[in-house]
């Protein structure tokens, strides 16, 4: 039985291939170690309460869909990072796994069941059920945690006709040695006001400052200047900031951020920072971000796609993957300010997020804030690290207190 349709953006992620899921990491560091028992009774409550995860990917003629699960999910004990993509033989079909080691909880997702907003919703769910059971606490989680719509909410909020999007040319692609089996996680923690006062002398938000610190950092060691191409960035924006949908779906859109290295005469950090806020304001207007919503709405709308039978559309998608991929240098995503309420924040002390690596796209970051803190998480499949060392120096030269952990974490 189908429980719903893919939305937009799932339509595309479901042909993805099967080297690669889409998958990334949301990670919660508590104050006392994790109790497994509890952990996995949460876990099912949290599917209890928000039956639209409760789901596996079942084959369609035309389209994948979602039907439900009758599964418990696996709860289970792990040290490493997350392998490439999640086996469904290995989480009783879920498009989700937990995990957890010592004080941390771990929840991998993959992107045809949700984006991060959606994620951060259903782990919100897992850690009230989690802590109220733990410590005793009043458990307020049908006021806190909204019941939101699953229906595809892209249809609905913009004039597809109207609306067109700037076009992009090729970018320069990293073409370093790719690790084997690895990936390298890198990781900077800093305090907000910190930040904030670095980012308000040169008249910046934060995601333009680490935008254009981001792309120097790759100029200055992996980039080759023979290429003659540029540098570009996908921004992914979260449009529940801008439209009046409470859905936990994937409901977001990208822009491209250049680098115009190409253009510069002299490339310096300020020069580049310069271009990058004025990207950022031509391109995160409200007009603009419906055309990106319309692109989106469009390719799942054609009906010269939807009418091709799914294989056909996965033999389909490994060219059109290849050539959306390639269009980017690689993927910045800001989550942004993460919150949770009393007193469950007090037994919280870090959240986190990573994005895996692909193919084409060697190097991901990922941008996250919580209470007083920003964590930014550079994750790469490189056998060189030149550019996470160039990334911290540049960052230590205006933010004294800055942490950074590395390590290199074989995957399964």
């Amino acid at each position: 039985m189908r429980v719903r349709k893919l939305d937009n953006t799932a339509k595309i992620f479901s042909l993805d291939s099967k080297k690669n899921n889409n998958l990334y990491r949301m990670t919660v560091t508590l104050t006392e170690p994790v109790d497994p028992r509890l952990l996995k009774k949460s876990v099912i409550l949290a599917l209890d309460y928000y039956p639209s995860y409760k789901v596996r990917k079942s084959l369609g003629f035309f389209w994948n869909a979602f039907s439900k699960n009758e599964r418990n999910p696996i709860v289970e004990q792990k040290t490493i990072h997350p392998g490439k993509k999640i086996w469904f033989h290995r989480s009783n079909d879920y498009l989700f796994k937990v995990t957890f080691f010592e004080n941390q909880i771990n929840l991998d997702v993959i992107h045809v069941l949700t984006d991060g907003g959606g994620a951060f919703i259903f782990l919100k769910a897992i850690l009230y059920f989690y802590l109220s059971e733990k410590y005793q606490l009043k458990n307020p989680i049908l006021k806190q945690i909204p019941k939101l719509s699953s229906e595809d909410p892209y249809q609905s909020i913009v004039d597809l006709e109207k609306k067109t999007a700037p076009s992009s040319s090729k970018s320069y692609l990293i073409k370093k040695e790719t690790a084997f089996l690895h990936n390298f996680k890198t990781k900077y923690q800093m305090k907000i006001a910190d930040l904030k006062k670095v980012c308000k002398k040169k008249k910046v938000s934060i995601t333009e400052y680490l935008t254009a610190l981001y792309i120097f950092s790759i100029y200055q060691t992996i980039y080759d200047k023979k290429k003659n191409r540029d540098i570009k960035i996908t921004i992914p924006i979260d449009l529940r900031k801008y439209y009046p949908e409470e859905v936990f779906t994937n409901f977001f859109t990208c822009m491209v951020i250049e680098g115009k290295i190409l253009e510069c005469e002299k490339v310096t950090f300020n020069n580049l920072l310069k271009e990058v806020k004025k990207q950022f304001e031509e391109r995160l207007t409200k007009e603009q971000i419906d055309a990106y919503v319309a692109r989106d709405v469009r390719l799942g709308n054609n009906l010269a796609i939807s009418f091709v039978p799914l294989g056909i559309k996965k033999l389909f998608m490994r060219f059109l993957g290849t050539y959306v991929s390639q269009s980017t240098t690689s993927t910045l995503s800001n989550l942004g300010q993460i919150t949770l309420e009393e007193p469950f924040s007090s037994y919280v002390e870090d959240i986190h997020t990573s994005v895996n690596p692909g193919r084409t796209q060697k190097v991901k970051c990922t941008i996250t804030s919580y209470q007083d803190n920003l964590t930014i998480v550079l994750n790469s499949n490189l056998a060189c690290h030149q550019m996470e060392q160039e990334f911290y120096r540049l960052l230590k030269k205006q933010i004294k207190n800055l942490s950074f952990e590395s390590d290199i974490l074989k995957n399964q």
